[in-house]
């Protein structure tokens, strides 16, 4: 895998970068919302929302082992929690913490390095107060290319990524409409699966197509048991890396120039 970390563009199409782990424990919210984790948080995500009281449920499946035919025990318990979200000035960047998971949602972003820099730490309080373990980590880049604010042309993506621009026909004959034309290729990569969606978006959806938006969607994730957050750091730096390979393997050098311009 090539090495991007000294690419920089001025401008770029990302319209959302999503972080997220969960955890297999319901945490208490005395545990998850201490107050070392909650001025961490707020260091970087000042303002802070107002709770919301949220009921998980853990399903239990217990197989009679004295008579393997009879059908499994199937409980579900419900416990209640809360989820609380956190929110940068521009309101546009948040945090939500919860009993079972946490996610970092970017929709004005910068850099790979200022968004994980404003959870990382926060990564390391949760795990020094609690023995955790995460089921899931990953990590989402969606671009969309907006028809309205530029045009769009076959030329800035890559050959197979630009076929996507010849989307489905629609019928006549069973009265059918495109509604979204999306194509799904999946990677394993560094032991992570990454599933990468392009095509005819459609912010209409699920109204007929009648405009051109087009998606890179990249979405990076694990589910490895983790127990350390280095090991979340580590694969979140990962994800990053190889979503960045796939995304300027799918791009042109015109669409290259485009963004270093800014």
């Amino acid at each position: 895998m090539k090495n991007y970390s000294s690419v920089k563009y001025q401008k770029n199409f990302i319209q959302q970068v999503i972080f997220r782990i969960d955890f297999l424990e319901f945490v208490k919210s005395a545990e998850i919302f201490d107050k070392n984790i909650l001025d961490d948080i707020l260091s970087h995500f000042p303002f802070s929302r107002i709770n919301q009281v949220v009921k998980f449920n853990n399903i239990d499946i217990n197989i009679n082992a004295t008579s393997p035919i009879s059908p499994p025990n199937i409980s579900t318990q419900y416990e209640e929690g809360i989820q609380r979200e956190f929110t940068m000035e521009n309101e546009a960047n948040r945090l939500i913490l919860s009993n079972k998971f946490l996610i970092v949602d970017f929709r004005k972003y910068t850099t790979f390095e200022e968004m994980h820099n404003s959870f990382k730490k926060t990564i390391d309080v949760i795990f020094e107060k609690n023995k955790i373990t995460v089921t899931r980590t990953g990590i989402r880049y969606i671009n969309i290319f907006d028809p309205t604010k530029m045009k769009i042309q076959k030329n800035f993506f890559s050959g197979v990524i630009a076929s996507a621009f010849s989307t489905a026909l629609s019928s006549e004959l069973i009265n059918a409409h495109l509604v979204r034309s999306i194509t799904l290729a999946e990677y394993v990569v560094n032991e992570m699966r990454l599933n990468f969606r392009y095509g005819v978006y459609n912010k209409a959806y699920p109204n007929p197509v009648k405009s051109t938006d087009f998606v890179l969607d990249f979405d990076c994730f694990t589910t490895e048991p983790f127990h350390l957050p280095d090991e979340i750091n580590k694969t979140i730096i990962l994800g990053h890396d190889s979503i960045q390979s796939l995304f300027e393997d799918s791009i042109s050098d015109k669409l290259r120039e485009i963004m270093k311009d800014g």
